[in-house]
């Protein structure tokens, strides 16, 4: 399967074991701070996926955008700039960007 279709963390996509888990995965395989943009209108991957991306984020914070849909970046960048930038911005300790 070619990189668009892993969907890391996407439910339904990922393949899973008869528990839930993915194989080769921890439970939470992220263990930093994410911020999740998603399109409610996104005619690709559907809403009902968001949530459970979400959970796989030991820091998880999702942002749903009602109007919009899979591009984001393109639909409504005077929303998604400061999203990210904000993030970015709070990533930072007092030395600045961490590396």
């Amino acid at each position: 399967m070619g990189p668009a279709g892993r969907g890391a963390g996407h439910a339904g996509v990922v393949p899973r074991d008869d528990s839930g888990a993915v194989p080769g995965v921890s439970e939470h395989a992220d263990h930093g701070a994410d911020r999740v943009v998603w399109g409610a209108l996104d005619p690709f991957l559907s809403p009902t996926m968001a949530r459970p991306s979400i959970e796989m984020c030991d820091h998880g914070e999702l942002v749903m955008l009602d109007e919009h849909t899979h591009w984001l970046h393109w639909d409504a960048p005077e929303k998604i700039n400061p999203l990210i930038g904000d993030w970015l911005a709070g990533q930072r300790g007092d030395d600045g960007p961490r590396s």
